[in-house]
Formats: C-alpha cells, sequence, structure tokens
C-alpha cells in the first residue's frame, strides 16, 4: 500500500486520503475530531496601556490540548475568535472571552498607565458642610495626552469647611493632593412670615425666614442670624426687604409702581432678587377692575408692570445680579407665560436666571 497524499493535515471532519494498491488507486475516508483544549495562555511580548483595543498584533496564544501537546499561533489564525475585541483595556488585568474553532476558552491582558505628569478634578460642587461631589478628574501623561477618568476614589468621610480644604484622591494605586475651595450654596429663594394687617408707619417684626438652597433643600434660619441691610418700616407703595446670610445678599420688592434710586439702591448686586411683575398692562386695562382701581395699579405707588419689572431686571443684570424670581403676579390680570416673555426680551439673550414665583393669594412672601 502506498499512499499518495501522506503528507495532508488532518482536519475536522471528513477527510479523504489517495492510496494506491498495487498500482490501483483507491480512496480512503478518515473523520477527524478536535483535540480538547485543556488551557492557554497568552505571551505578552510588550506593554500595553489602558484605554487602548487589544494589541492583537503583539500576542501569542499558546493552546494546551489534552495530549499534552501545544500549539502557538496569532490572532490572524482563523480558528480563534474573540468576543468583545473592540474594547478598550482597563488598568490592570482584562478578562476576555474567546473560541478555539467551537471550544470556548478565556486569556487576560495586563494594561498599565503611562506615566502621569498630574490629575486634576473636574466637574465637581464644594460647599461648606457637605461632603465632596467630585465627578471626574483630568489625568494628563507625560507625553502632552490627556483625558477624563471616572475610575478614582475620594475620601468621603471629610465634611467641607468654608474656605479651602485639602483633599486627596486615590487613583490607580497612587494618590494625588490638591486644594478645593468650599462656598456655601446659592440661595435661590426664601420665605417670610408677613404679619396681618401692616399699615404704614409699622415695623416689620421677622421671628424666622426660610430659605431655599440651589439644590432644593429648605433651611429655616433665625432673623437674628440675618444681617438685614435696610430700613424695615412699612411704606406704601414702596416695601422691601433686602438682607445677607452666608455672604449672600436677596433682594425682595414688592407693591411698588416705580423703583426709586433708594430701592434700586437697596436691590442693586443682590446675589438673589425677588422683583413683582404684577401685572400686563393691556390686560389690565381691559380687565374686570374699576377704573378706579386700575388708575391706583398703573400709579408709582401702585404696582410694577411686566414692562417695568423687566426693564428693571435688565440693569440690575448690569449692576451684578443673575438670578430673578418674578413675584407678586396678578391673578386676573397677568399670567406667567407673559410675564416671562416680557423679561426675557428685555434681557436680549443674556444669561441670566430668572423663575417665576406662586401668583398672588397666600399669606407669605414667597420666592
Amino acid at each position: 500500500i502506498t499512499v499518495t497524499s501522506e503528507d495532508k493535515i488532518i482536519q475536522n471532519g471528513e477527510n479523504t486520503f489517495q492510496i494506491e494498491y498495487h498500482d490501483l488507486p483507491y480512496e480512503i475516508h478518515v473523520f477527524g475530531v478536535e483535540k480538547l483544549l485543556v488551557g492557554t495562555e497568552v505571551i505578552e511580548k510588550e506593554d500595553y496601556y489602558i484605554d487602548q483595543p487589544i494589541p492583537y498584533d503583539q500576542l501569542v496564544f499558546v493552546m494546551h490540548f489534552e495530549d499534552e501537546t501545544t500549539i502557538e499561533m496569532d490572532k490572524e489564525d482563523k480558528r480563534i475568535t474573540v468576543e468583545d475585541e473592540e474594547r478598550l483595556l482597563d488598568y490592570g488585568e482584562n478578562l476576555f472571552c474567546a473560541k478555539f474553532k467551537d471550544q470556548p476558552f478565556e486569556f487576560t491582558v495586563h494594561a498599565i498607565e503611562k506615566d502621569i505628569a498630574s490629575v486634576e478634578p473636574l466637574t465637581f460642587e464644594a460647599y461648606a458642610g457637605e461632603i465632596l461631589n467630585l465627578n471626574s478628574i483630568l489625568v494628563k501623561y507625560e507625553d502632552g495626552t490627556e483625558i477624563e477618568k471616572t475610575d478614582f476614589v475620594v475620601d468621603q468621610d471629610d465634611i467641607l469647611e468654608l474656605g479651602e480644604n485639602d483633599c486627596e484622591i486615590f487613583y490607580h494605586d497612587h494618590t494625588y493632593q490638591f486644594a478645593i475651595t468650599a462656598t456655601y450654596r446659592p440661595i435661590v429663594g426664601a420665605t417670610v412670615q408677613q404679619p396681618a394687617d401692616l399699615l404704614e408707619g409699622d415695623v416689620l417684626s421677622v421671628d424666622t425666614i426660610t430659605i431655599e438652597l440651589d439644590n432644593g433643600v429648605k433651611e429655616s434660619i433665625s432673623a437674628s442670624d440675618v444681617n438685614f441691610k435696610s430700613d424695615l418700616t412699612m411704606v406704601s407703595g414702596k416695601n422691601t426687604i433686602h438682607f445677607e446670610y452666608h455672604d449672600q445678599k436677596v433682594g425682595y420688592v414688592t407693591d411698588c409702581g416705580k423703583l426709586t434710586k433708594k430701592i434700586y439702591n437697596y436691590l442693586k448686586g443682590s446675589d438673589v432678587i425677588v422683583i413683582e411683575s404684577n401685572h400686563d398692562i393691556d390686560m389690565l386695562k381691559n380687565g374686570p377692575y374699576p377704573y378706579d382701581l386700575q388708575k391706583r395699579i398703573l400709579s408709582t405707588v401702585g404696582h410694577l408692570s411686566n414692562e417695568e419689572c423687566a426693564m428693571n431686571i435688565n440693569k440690575l443684570y448690569e449692576d451684578g445680579t443673575n438670578n430673578f424670581l418674578l413675584a407678586h403676579l396678578s391673578r386676573e390680570n397677568n399670567r406667567p407665560d407673559i410675564a416671562l416673555k416680557e423679561t426675557l426680551k428685555a434681557l436680549n439673550g443674556k444669561e441670566a436666571n430668572v423663575y417665576i414665583c406662586p401668583v398672588e393669594g397666600d399669606d407669605l412672601l414667597s420666592f
């Protein structure tokens, strides 16, 4: 018997070989099965870095079979397929699932960090009395590249104090120190209980004020903790409250047909200003109010119209205020969308925060 195709490698499944017997040709069929894969390892030739795909051109797969034979191959061998091969490498060991033909196996690739030049905090909130809310860091490398990362740990036990705080970031087995300056949370609103039946000449007595912070938390504070800057004697048509708390200046003005120079100076430079945007002039003139009441509302001791309010907000923005709350809106002679539209028109694209307060009708000066 002479095997004429004896150098042919047996493949998985049916294999056909040619033989000769007494100079006559014959075919024989041999069924090949895959040797059982019992283990794999990966030979890494160089360092591999995070945030990069698997460097297949640098990997050699060593396949171990049950008969104790081994085969070395690279990814160019079509018998190897890898799941999720476009995934970027993370720091440390990266586990991948693959198949050698139909036999599943796993392998790991170890990735390290390039040389780091510096680590800086990004997108954080730092407020006195709270823990540091750090969302991401910027990692800068020696080769000039940089990337925003979130896989870090920051000490969440220390409560921030007003001013500069020394903090630490733990990132990939190293500690980085930095300083964070904490401020008080911005005040975006307040509620002052208004005594009933105030008359001209009465002194406004305030026991507590409820302030609202930008994160929605409300705090009740004693009036003794508030630094009032304005005269709290009630004056017909010119009622203003102006106070400072945690170095933030809050101004409130209502029942004011015109902002006098004195009132304007009270409000100028406030962090938050609550100002009435009481009525739309056309709605008032064509509404249910009698003429005498319309006349009083439109007078300088009446109420600010949407137009007057908007004009003053534009000026107050130029003097340093970014947060405005439109208050004391009339139910009969105004609508929130009309008041807001008038103010935004006057601001003409300026980056101010404008909010709408509840319409009039309750016993609170709410803003």
